[in-house]
């Protein structure tokens, strides 16, 4: 008796469809998200004011498009550690970084600044660098390229990561990162994800709470969006409660 793939009756088994390319994150925004007085670029123009979706209406709030659309949807998962990745080649590219820099909101030198690009399943944030005429285009974690953009393209030798004091895995404030081991991360975690009331005890898990914020900062007018980024965090810790860290 002939057994066709794992069927113990002998009749082979029809094929199995894959999932969908997973939920990889939204839409590039046309710019970056407003702070202070108004939309800046990393130089200090303004920023271009684009219409509202749907309205005449001139809105400095960049809207995010339905999240898994856009240039990281079915995108392969790029290294945690960014290994391969021919860093200098694309920190070089003057186009590159404009493109990372028009997906952060920029706040206070406290706050998060939030992604509103590109997310991956564990709410880290993703973009398309370098070029495909050039055959430097590749996908790669933000953090990543972000701290190699503040402290130079060698700062992560050794297998060394970057760890968010923020708890905040889509936030792109270099104030808000360390680099250290696997290890350092691995402790960072453990010793914050049961404290109530805090990032990685968000009910929506990380992801999700990052997801919420992207909609809140799309859905809000300049002046609201504060109000709406408090809003989206605390909706993840429905009951209320906060536990400050002992250490």
């Amino acid at each position: 008796m002939t057994i066709t793939d794992g069927d113990p009756r002998g009749r082979p088994r029809a094929p199995v469809p894959h999932p969908a390319a997973g939920d990889r994150g939204v839409a590039q925004v046309p710019g970056p998200v407003p702070t202070g007085d108004g939309p800046r670029h990393p130089g200090g123009e303004a920023a271009p004011i684009v219409p509202r979706s749907g309205t005449g209406e001139r809105d400095p709030v960049p809207h995010l498009a339905i999240p898994g659309i856009g240039e990281e949807a079915g995108a392969p998962s790029p290294a945690p550690g960014g290994e391969g990745i021919p860093w200098d080649v694309l920190l070089a590219d003057g186009e590159t970084v404009a493109r990372y820099w028009s997906h952060v909101l920029r706040r206070a030198p406290g706050a998060c600044w939030w992604w509103t690009g590109g997310l991956t399943d564990t709410g880290h944030a993703t973009f398309r660098a370098g070029s495909h005429s050039r055959g430097t285009s590749r996908v790669v974690p933000a953090h990543l390229f972000g701290f190699r953009l503040a402290h130079g393209s060698g700062s992560l030798a050794g297998g060394l990561v970057v760890r968010h004091t923020c708890d905040e895995p889509p936030c792109q404030n270099p104030g808000h990162w360390l680099a250290g081991t696997r290890g350092d991360n691995n402790r960072d975690a453990a010793a914050r994800r049961l404290l109530a009331g805090h990032a990685l005890a968000d009910v929506r898990g990380a992801a999700g709470r990052a997801r919420a914020v992207q909609a809140a900062i799309a859905a809000a007018g300049p002046e609201g969006l504060e109000a709406a980024i408090t809003a989206a965090l605390a909706a993840g810790n429905p009951g209320g409660a906060h536990q400050d860290a002992l250490f």
